[in-house]
């Protein structure tokens, strides 16, 4: 397949996707801070019942398990933009990849 000339579209795309990923993760802090957390606080009504405080940790475990593997997309996805806004101004993807010390 040969090489796509870079344009502005391409750069203009770049920084949508990259406004809509910072977007994205307002709205997971949001939803954390405001629903999530108020839910897991409500999950203990007793402090002494031990089998609540396992269901809380459980909860949070579980969100935070799910934050975390998205917060590795929105980072592959970066990874991506930077790559290739360096082949579009004639720099080797690898260099970039090896400032960012990944191996893909």
């Amino acid at each position: 397949m040969p090489a796509i000339e870079p344009n502005n579209i391409d750069l203009e795309s770049m920084e949508a996707i990259m406004a809509a990923i910072a977007n994205e993760l307002k709205g997971l802090a949001w939803l954390f801070c405001n629903v999530l957390k108020p839910s897991l606080e409500q999950t203990v009504t007793n402090p002494d019942d031990i089998n609540q405080i396992k269901e809380q940790i459980s909860l949070l475990k579980s969100i935070l398990c799910g934050y975390t593997v998205k917060e590795k997309a929105i980072a592959d996805i970066i990874k991506a933009i930077a790559k290739k806004e360096a082949a579009d101004l004639g720099m080797s993807p690898f260099d970039v990849c090896k400032c960012l010390e990944c191996k893909k």
